[in-house]
Formats: structure tokens, sequence, C-alpha cells
């Protein structure tokens, strides 16, 4: 019964683990792609 509810935790604790780094992933893709499209509109107004 301890073992059951322990390998439970575990896994919801490496399910966790692994959404957050699927989300920040995601988020830091969209922060690069944001700051390139910046980056392009930027280097565009200058010519």
């Amino acid at each position: 019964m301890i073992a059951e509810a322990a390998a439970g935790s575990i896994k919801l604790f490496l399910l966790v683990l692994i959404l957050n780094n699927f989300a920040c992933k995601i988020i830091l893709i969209i922060q690069i792609s944001r700051l390139s499209s910046a980056g392009f509109i930027f280097s565009f107004g200058i010519e």
C-alpha cells in the first residue's frame, strides 16, 4: 500500500517535471521568436 502510494507520487512528480520542462521550452521558443522578429523589424527599419 505504501509502496503503491510512493510509486504514484513519483510518477506524478516525473509528470510535473516533464510538463514544466515542456512549458519552459515553449516559453523559450516564444521569447526567441519575439526577439528575432523584433530584430528583423529593427534591421529593416535601419535600411
